[in-house]
C-alpha cells in the first residue's frame, strides 16, 4: 500500500513539473503609462510647459479654484509638507515642483488662479490653459473629470475630478501617487523612498 501511494506522489510531482513546462512564458511587468508633455499658461498669463520642470520631480495634482474641500486640503498639506521639508531636508525639498494644474479653465483664469494660489506655499505653481490644453493634459494623465452645470448659463457648479497627486521623475516618468487624505509625514516618507539622492 505504501509502495502505491509512494508511485501516486511521484507521478503526481511529475504531471505537476511538466504542466509549469507547458505553461507560456507570462509578459514582464510594465511600468505605467502616464503623464506626458503639456503646455499650459500661468498665474501671470506667460506660457508654462512640462520642459520648464525638467531637472525636477513634479507632484501633479488636478483640480479647482471654487472646490469646497479636496483641493484646499490637498494644497494645504503639499504646503505643510514643503514647510516641513525646509527644516528637515532642504535638499529634497530643492527637487520639488508641486504642480497644480485646474480642470475648471472656463472659471479659473490666471487672474483667479493667481489669487487662488495666493493661499498656498509661493512654490506650487498654479496653471490653467484653453479647454483643449487642459482636457490634453488631463487625457495624458487618464484624469478624469466632469462639470457638473445645470444649464450652459450656470457660473455656480461644482466639477468631479480625479483626486490624485502624481509624483513624476525628472524624464516624465510616474513614480508613484497618494490621495488627498494623505499627511504631510506619509507624503514625506513616500518621497523619501522614491526620490533619488
Amino acid at each position: 500500500m505504501k509502495k502505491i501511494l509512494w508511485v501516486m506522489v511521484v507521478l503526481a510531482a511529475v504531471a505537476m513539473f511538466m504542466t509549469q513546462q507547458n505553461q507560456p512564458e507570462q509578459p514582464a511587468v510594465t511600468k505605467i503609462e502616464l503623464g506626458g508633455a503639456f503646455s499650459l499658461i500661468g498665474t501671470e498669463g506667460q506660457s508654462i510647459s512640462s520642459d520648464d520642470f525638467s531637472d525636477k520631480y513634479m507632484l501633479v495634482f488636478f483640480g479647482f479654484t471654487f472646490c469646497p474641500d479636496i483641493c484646499p486640503t490637498t494644497l494645504t498639506t503639499i504646503s505643510t509638507m514643503l514647510e516641513q521639508l525646509d527644516d528637515e531636508n532642504p535638499t529634497l525639498a530643492a527637487k520639488l515642483a508641486p504642480i497644480f494644474i485646474t480642470v475648471d479653465p472656463e472659471r479659473d483664469t490666471p487672474e483667479i488662479m493667481k489669487e487662488y494660489m495666493s493661499n498656498f506655499d509661493a512654490r506650487i505653481t498654479g496653471l490653467t490653459g484653453s479647454r483643449a490644453q487642459v482636457r490634453a493634459v488631463a487625457d495624458a494623465y487618464k484624469v478624469y473629470y466632469a462639470l457638473q452645470k445645470q444649464s450652459p448659463e450656470d457660473t455656480d457648479y461644482l466639477v468631479d475630478h480625479t483626486g490624485y497627486v502624481y509624483l513624476m521623475s525628472p524624464k516624465g516618468q510616474y513614480l508613484a501617487h497618494f490621495t488627498h487624505d494623505k499627511s504631510a509625514d506619509e507624503i514625506i516618507v513616500l518621497l523619501n523612498e522614491k526620490v533619488e539622492g
